[in-house]
């Protein structure tokens, strides 16, 4: 418990920090909103005294009217400056929201990607978001149906200080109140803090215990509308499939949410008993004292007035407090997400040389979190990596190729070993450095719904003639020549019907384009033309290896039309390089290699691959 409590205080200094260093004018506003506010609902509970009590005891008319204009005065204009405030907290809110999405959006952008991969990142980055964004309906599980995310923190803590401040402005008015009386209060406002506290057990329960059928249910939501998956619901009729998965999500759900909501509704019901009970004896009391004079028709509006407020305070108050404590929850993943380490924080500060650079790999082990202690994705890997040189990366399916890669671009850091450049530990350069010297082409490359000239630019700054270059090096120049409006061509369909679509192949040529558009010493590419013909396969390898003249180049690929046409073939098996050399080296020692070749090669040849070989 005590652990609990001191995470909610550091998620709520955390939150406030964050939000006051982004906008002070917001929290000035915020604050003379709470005072305006408590100002406006004073004079309710005061101001009618005076006008009952120059109607009860006389006096002239200009008397009896003067406390009216002034109470309708004040009303009207604190409202009146309550509504603008109020319209500059919510802009204000709003602005606050779009700069913590953007901030925590960058920083899933530096965040360490071996984390990212992992399974649990995502999904905390999402309910991050929802910290910030709100839920669709995260929070109206819970009983919270009005503001959401940071909106919604702000809107509970503006009701807790305001309900705070407003309670001790009535207290003087219980010095009309008899001691028994105010101690009905008090023992009324004690016993619906517990049923308060009843509510918000029963509502952190339905987030706990409910949370896991809630994230398969959303998560079957979005199968049913995402457009990536269309192919398959079509195909093969998944529709069936997943409309029972979520029904049979949704069920668990409810069973969970429904258990809780009863002690809530139970609680709810005793509070409604105990706070309406409270109010009709304290209005018998004030009859009687009215009726014996003892007190004014203004005092009994008042004292009247001031218990119906202190009570929806101090209800407000505890229902502001549970709200706060369930923000709190959310702002954890907020915080956390905002903690984790960032890419660039593993880097130093020395710049690379211009030109290229030599890459060795030097007793390197990676183990991926979450495999077996003994599981490494990688052993031992000693390899040097020469200027200029051509090497093929190939082995069968989980042999490591594509850690080796992400090792080799920084994506990973070595688990154990490490990796120099230049005879100095990566780690000693800066992540800018170290960008401008590698680029890539993944197997799950992306292309994005832009220009096909920012697709292949990235933002980056270059020449026309450097972009024209790096289009034809990758075999989609005179595609793109032949379009009206050539590289301003907006790639994708979705923002025109005019758009350029393209094809599987011509999307990868395109990012291969983006990779040769930087100019970087060093390239990885990662199946690279598994999207393309034979022929144009083979045309890419050889136009690549043409005008690669001192540019490293790295191929990943279980096809091994790259392989004969490069330096040096690194074999990878079981996470080892088990063999090293040239396509005729590799051959003549009838090794793994040897094997690999054979049988993709009697596939085109139609025949014993062993003779042809």
């Amino acid at each position: 418990m005590k652990t609990k409590v001191l995470d909610s205080l550091k998620n709520h200094g955390y939150i406030l920090g964050v939000a006051l260093k982004q906008s002070k004018l917001y929290f000035c506003i915020f604050f003379v909103t709470i005072l305006v506010a408590n100002a406006k609902d004073l004079a309710l509970v005061v101001a009618p005294k005076y006008i009952f009590d120059a109607l009860q005891f006389g006096g002239s008319f200009s008397a009896i009217l003067l406390p009216v204009f002034v109470y309708v005065a004040l009303y009207f204009g604190l409202h009146g400056i309550l509504h603008g405030l109020t319209y500059g907290k919510k802009v204000l809110e709003m602005k606050l929201k779009m700069r913590l999405n953007v901030k925590l959006s960058e920083k899933f952008m530096r965040t360490d990607y071996s984390f990212l991969e992992e399974h649990t990142a995502v999904d905390m980055f999402e309910r991050a978001k929802t910290a910030i964004s709100g839920g669709i309906s995260d929070l109206q599980t819970i009983g919270i149906i009005e503001e959401q995310g940071i909106s919604g923190y702000f809107e509970q803590l503006y009701r807790l200080l305001k309900d705070i401040i407003l309670l001790f402005g009535v207290l003087y008015v219980f010095r009309y109140m008899e001691w028994t009386t105010l101690v009905l209060v008090l023992i009324c406002i004690a016993l619906n803090t517990v049923f308060s506290l009843l509510q918000m057990r029963a509502r952190n329960a339905v987030r706990e215990k409910a949370a896991p059928a809630h994230n398969r249910r959303r998560y079957c939501n979005r199968l049913l509308r995402t457009f990536e998956y269309g192919k398959e619901f079509r195909v093969f009729g998944m529709n069936k499939l997943v409309v029972s998965k979520w029904q049979e999500c949704t069920d668990e759900f409810l069973t969970v949410r429904d258990y809780y909501q009863k002690r809530c509704w139970f609680a709810s019901i005793l509070f409604f008993i105990v706070n309406n009970g409270m109010r009709f004896f304290v209005l018998v009391s004030l009859i009687f004292k009215l009726k014996d004079g003892a007190i004014s028709v203004g005092d009994f509006t008042m004292i009247f007035a001031a218990i119906l407020t202190f009570s929806d305070t101090a209800q407000d108050l505890l229902q502001a407090v549970l709200a706060l404590n369930i923000f709190s929850g959310f702002m954890t993943d907020y915080r956390k997400c905002m903690q984790l380490q960032e890419s660039e924080e593993v880097c130093g500060e020395e710049e690379l040389a211009e030109g290229a650079c030599e890459i060795e790999f030097k007793n390197v082990w990676y183990h991926y979190s979450g495999t077996a202690e003994d599981a490494y994705a990688l052993r031992n890997i000693n390899v040097v990596l020469r200027p200029g040189e051509k090497v093929s990366v190939v082995g069968f399916n989980g042999a490591g190729k594509t850690t080796f890669i992400k090792l080799l671009l920084g994506l990973y850091e070595p688990t154990k070993g490490e990796i120099l450049i230049n005879g100095k530990n990566r780690k000693e350069y800066s992540a800018q450095s170290l960008r401008r010297y590698m680029s890539a082409v993944f197997q799950d490359y992306k292309i994005f719904a832009l220009s096909v000239e920012d697709n292949i630019t990235l933002g980056e700054s270059g020449s026309e003639q450097c972009l024209k270059e790096s289009m034809e090096r990758a075999g989609i120049g005179e595609r793109i020549e032949r379009l009206p409006k050539k590289e301003k061509s907006v790639i994708g369909g979705f923002f025109d019907e005019g758009d350029l679509l393209l094809s599987g192949g011509e999307s990868q040529k395109i990012a291969m384009a983006r990779s040769f558009f930087r100019k970087t010493p060093v390239i990885a590419l990662d199946e690279p033309t598994s999207a393309l013909d034979v022929v144009s396969e083979d045309k890419m390898y050889k136009s690549v290896m043409e005008q690669a003249k001192e540019e490293m180049i790295l191929f990943i690929s279980h096809r091994l039309a790259s392989a004969r046409f490069c330096d040096r073939i690194l074999v990878f098996d079981s996470g080892v390089i088990t063999e090293e050399g040239s396509h005729e080296a590799l051959l003549a020692r009838r090794g793994c290699y040897f094997d690999m070749w054979s049988v993709q090669a009697e596939k085109f040849m139609g025949g014993d691959a062993d003779e042809e070989v």
